[in-house]
């Protein structure tokens, strides 16, 4: 940030704050949203757990970002004034200096860490969420709506006070999922800030905080209607009243009231909002107080109008700030309870669909974590090199020499692959596994004859059955007697991963795992072929078809491309034909 070079002095004393290591001077004529956050985190986030039988999937997401939870653990410099109830400063030139750095359009910034607690109770006043309720009121706002659907509560849903409208946003997705569409939704705000206290009228608010100061609470109607856009809830069933409590709160239009939640702060506000709303609330309706403990002048205006017009119905508390109470000392019913059982069956569903995709995907990616951490396809053929001395090696499908043709410890190589995930792939033979075997049996491979063997071919090429199997025939006829051909992808996870075509992003399953139907083709010589055969368990399946020993055909039934993958792997289970790495070499 430049300092105004018609203010030395806003140098000067930038110089001085930072000389001793203070938070920077920051422009207050900024919306205060537009601080960057400093994401160095010194708290561990405590994400509330779901709650699946009041809140569907997208209602306990949305209520996470309406509270800002994206905030916990992170430290972000704002003004110093945002949210204070005290001076930031015991100077008694602070206020002095203030007014004229606001004059000369900066403030003083000031490191905040979020807390947890914070956006659970409410404690404080965020940067960038859409609601200073907290979780917790947020949630008891959304049970107070839900036992108004369950009970079938007549009315609308009321709150005074809005600020960026969380509450209000909560609502309106609330009554779009369970398609209620009868019902509306008002907010009444001056959208202008709090007025200043009017102790000689409501004495309750002689010594109440003077809000009317704090430019953070001025919030406009059409900021209010932006953040319901950015949350992608409608409107349609949304009433914004601006004005004065006392201008707008007895003439409003709303009839009949299920839930009222009143957010004045002030004994004023509140006592206006109860006299001109409350009886308007129907039987077995919610009477809710943001601040009956924050503020006592708010607390003396409801104990008031409850003395008053001798309202007795219990008081129940929900985070050490806010109450509610029920119109009704029996607010359940059958109704509520059968409502109350099928919402939760329908979320509970979903709740147990979540939870098994998070298992399955926990248990692929341990399996991937496994496979990709164990031996490899190139220890395998380096071994089976080494041991063996065999001294020419083949392989197709190269894709990336680097994850496998590069690491081949053998006198001779050859590579084959078309190049067409690497335009720039540089293998010996740039053509498909079917175009280098045609030119290689009519001899016009240059440098190599038609009878040219190799002792081990690598194969890993389409992944798909037919091609793979093709690829196996020419290969046997290209092997050195006591060769071997190793295939890779032959022993997948589960059915998410064996499909011909590679699958999308769209698929929650395969996470950028996929074996496509090697196997099949694997499976079909295993069954039929007349040499020894398995699969190392390790590397996503290393298949193996081992000339050296001779064996008799399992089966000429033709049945491979039928055979499910638990079919494939409980039959080469059974024949002992699933071997670990260390297994496997003692079979050289």
């Amino acid at each position: 940030m430049k300092p105004n070079p018609n203010r030395p002095w806003i140098a000067k004393l930038r110089k001085v704050r930072l000389s001793l290591g203070l938070p920077p001077l920051l422009p207050s004529k900024k919306s205060p949203t537009s601080v960057a956050a400093n994401h160095a985190a010194q708290a561990k986030p405590q994400i509330p757990k779901a709650d699946w039988s009041v809140s569907s999937p997208r209602i306990d997401v949305l209520k996470r970002g309406i509270v800002g939870w994206q905030d916990v653990g992170r430290q972000v410099f704002a003004p110093a004034s945002w949210g204070n109830k005290q001076t930031p400063f015991p100077d008694d030139k602070w206020h002095e200096w203030q007014a004229k750095l606001t004059a000369a359009g900066y403030d003083i910034g000031q490191a905040k860490l979020v807390h947890a607690q914070d956006r659970e109770g409410g404690k404080d006043w965020p940067l960038y969420a859409s609601t200073m309720v907290g979780w917790k009121r947020l949630t008891q706002w959304e049970q107070a709506i839900l036992h108004c659907l369950d009970a079938e509560v007549p009315g609308d849903f009321v709150e005074t006070g809005v600020w960026r409208g969380g509450v209000l946003i909560l609502a309106a997705a609330i009554l779009e999922e369970h398609q209620e569409t009868k019902r509306l939704i008002w907010g009444f705000d001056s959208f202008e800030g709090l007025p200043p206290p009017d102790p000689s009228n409501y004495p309750g608010d002689a010594t109440v905080k003077d809000l009317s100061r704090f430019k953070e609470l001025k919030v406009s109607r059409k900021e209010v209607l932006s953040n319901f856009e950015a949350w992608g809830v409608p409107v349609n069933q949304v009433r914004l009243v601006k004005g004065l409590f006392k201008d707008t709160l007895h003439k409003a239009e709303v009839e009949q009231i299920a839930v009222l939640r009143l957010d004045g702060d002030y004994y004023e506000s509140t006592i206006q909002s109860l006299e001109a709303l409350e009886p308007r609330v129907a039987e077995n309706g919610v009477i809710i107080i943001d601040d009956f403990h924050d503020f006592p002048e708010c607390r003396k205006a409801v104990e008031d109008y409850r003395a008053r017009n001798g309202i007795t119905f219990p008081m129940h508390e929900i985070d050490g700030m806010g109450v509610f109470w029920y119109k009704s000392m029996t607010p359940e019913n059958e109704r509520k309870r059968f409502r109350q059982l099928a919402r939760q069956e329908i979320f509970s569903k979903q709740s147990k669909w979540m939870a098994d995709l998070a298992e399955r995907r926990a248990r692929v990616n341990a399996h991937i974590f496994d496979q990709e951490s164990g031996p490899q396809r190139y220890d395998w053929i380096n071994a089976v090199i080494e041991k063996r001395g065999a001294k020419a090696y083949l392989e197709i499908g190269v894709r990336n020499p680097a994850d496998c043709f590069d690491r081949i410890q053998a006198p001779e190589k050859t590579s084959v692959d078309p190049g067409v995930e690497f335009q720039a792939n540089p293998v010996d033979f740039p053509m498909t596994s079917d175009a280098f075997f045609a030119h290689l049996d009519s001899g016009e491979l240059e440098g190599y004859a038609s009878d040219h063997e190799w002792d081990v071919i690598f194969i890993d090429g389409l992944h798909r059955a037919a091609q793979v199997n093709r690829d196996i025939n020419n290969a046997m006829k290209h092997l050195r007697p006591g060769g071997m051909i190793v295939l890779h992808d032959c022993l997948p996870l589960n059915e998410h991963f064996v499909h011909d075509a590679y699958p999308g992003q769209d698929n929650l399953e395969h996470k950028m795992a996929w074996n496509g139907s090697t196997w099949r083709a694997f499976y079909k010589h295993w069954l039929e072929g007349q040499t020894r055969a398995y699969v190392i368990a390790h590397d996503w399946g290393i298949g193996v078809i081992d000339s050296s020993k001779s064996r008799q055909p399992l089966s000429l039934e033709g049945e491979w491309g039928l055979a499910s993958l638990a079919d494939y792997k409980e039959a080469l289970e059974k024949a002992g034909c699933i071997l670990t790495f260390e297994a496997a070499l003692a079979q050289l």
